[in-house]
């Protein structure tokens, strides 16, 4: 009877299935655990623009009344000496990509926490700088963009990138449409610091 009871979800108990495991049900509950970390964490980020220094590159963010980052601005003038990332920001990033809700098996669907601005550009930023994100997108067409933007500045160009992040038509009503952004728009202009001068365009 008691196994009868277990097995109809009746009683709680541990039986040999994935329903009652209890590895299973602490880890469930530690990725909740997790979840309600990041969106505590999210909460505290000051809505309207917030803008950082690193060395001569500038960042500024904007951050919309639910307190995510819909639009960013990245000017750079120089690559700063590359440091390793923290356990912490480590940590942070497992557990924004782990709260956009698609942990699948495959690169096409499966999410990470990535970085918005680069990190070898700004170094550790916390939660402002981050966003759950396709993980081939993350991985792949961000690290080409990165690429791009590292090859400008490395000749002397200055360059202004610009993310836009989710749906609106400004960075204030913009939002993400969900726990994860609907969409994300990158945009960079190259610039001659001698003279002023356009050089490229995205």
């Amino acid at each position: 009877e008691d196994a009868a009871n277990l097995f109809a979800l009746q009683k709680y108990g541990n039986i040999y299935s994935r329903i009652g495991n209890p590895t299973v049900a602490a880890f469930e509950e530690r990725i909740a655990s997790l979840e309600g970390q990041i969106e505590a964490e999210r909460a505290k980020l000051p809505v309207g623009e917030t803008t950082r220094e690193v060395g001569g590159n500038r960042v500024t963010y904007t951050v919309n009344a639910e307190h995510n980052p819909t639009q960013v601005d990245l000017y750079l003038t120089e690559i700063p000496p590359s440091k390793k990332r923290s356990s912490e920001e480590n940590r942070m990033t497992a557990e924004v990509g782990r709260s956009g809700g698609r942990g699948r098996d495959t690169r096409e669907e499966r999410d990470n926490g990535g970085h918005i601005a680069g990190f070898q550009f700004l170094h550790e930023q916390g939660l402002i700088n981050q966003f759950p994100q396709n993980e081939d997108f993350n991985q792949r067409v961000f690290n080409e963009i990165d690429g791009e933007v590292r090859q400008w500045v490395g000749q002397g160009a200055h360059v202004h990138t610009r993310f836009t992040i989710g749906d609106g038509d400004t960075p204030e009503t913009r939002t993400w449409g969900g726990k994860r952004p609907s969409h994300v728009t990158v945009q960079y202009e190259v610039t001659d610091p001698k003279t002023g001068e356009v050089i490229y365009r995205t």
